[in-house]
């Protein structure tokens, strides 16, 4: 899974830099704990995108998906407008 989530972050750089995913991470059961692993419930992705094919098209590329740690059955995409949004700094990708 290490590997996985390695080579996931790596290949997100390019979708990100091209400002396809805005962005990304774990959902979670409940906020995180000073000194305790998160308990992850799934995953969470806002891209921009033309169509829900596009957005698949990205999914469909990537490691999670390639190894299983995503289930593609359960995958949902749903539309959504963005009304307000805080400028992220650069966080290295």
């Amino acid at each position: 899974m290490i590997a996985a989530f390695r080579q996931h972050l790596e290949n997100v750089k390019p979708v990100v830099s091209a400002g396809k995913v805005i962005a990304g991470g774990a959902t979670l059961a409940e906020p995180l704990k000073e000194g305790e692993k998160p308990k992850m419930t799934g995953s969470v992705m806002i891209a921009l995108a033309d169509s829900e094919a596009e957005v698949r098209e990205i999914l469909q590329k990537d490691i999670y998906v390639e190894s299983g740690v995503w289930n593609w059955d359960a995958v949902t995409i749903t539309p959504i407008k963005i009304v307000v949004r805080k400028t992220q700094p650069d966080l290295g990708f």
